[in-house]
């Protein structure tokens, strides 16, 4: 079961899409993602090392997402697919507006003047941007219990964490 992450990890290497015969073969292998793989310590390695490939974190969560990956590895983000939230700032559903929040970190070296200076150097700096990736992939999570989303986000990024063996610093 670990090579479905293997594989995302590939894809974040190599930053290409799955081939359809590939996507045919996950889809049938699905089941595999269960408590015990989102569990397993190789596995949450690779996801962890796709969230600091910043290069290509967006294109490989867009793939996991399409392939149905995403959602069962992190079933609280398929708990916000599909899901529209217009009360506030948003103009996509949830996870839509959350992968793009994502692969706007690989557009950071587009921008240039004093602010994307700024943004640039200041995650460069940053030892852990993994953790950014997370935090982004992670921030709208409780949407799926409404609008007032804080607290149950909250309580959801923590769960999430914990099963990827991330301590609370």
């Amino acid at each position: 079961p670990t090579r479905l992450m293997e594989l995302m990890w590939e894809v974040s290497i190599r930053k290409i899409p799955v081939s359809y015969a590939v996507q045919e073969l996950v889809a049938g292998n699905l089941y595999l993602i269960d408590d015990s793989f989102r569990n397993n310590d190789v596995v949450n390695k690779f996801f962890l090392e796709i969230c600091g490939n910043v290069n290509s974190v967006g294109f490989t969560l867009r793939e996991m997402m399409k392939l149905n990956i995403l959602q069962k590895y992190i079933p609280e983000f398929g708990a916000i697919t599909g899901v529209i939230r217009y009360a506030d700032f948003h103009s996509f559903p949830v996870d839509e507006h959350t992968i793009r929040a994502v692969e706007s970190i690989q557009e950071l070296p587009k921008y240039s003047g004093e602010i994307g200076n700024l943004l640039n150097d200041v995650f460069r700096k940053i030892k852990f941007p993994q953790l950014v990736i997370l935090a982004l992939l992670l921030h709208d999570l409780g949407k799926a219990e409404g609008e007032e989303h804080i607290e149950a986000g909250v309580k959801i990024a923590r769960a999430i964490c914990a099963r990827l063996n991330l301590d609370d610093e």
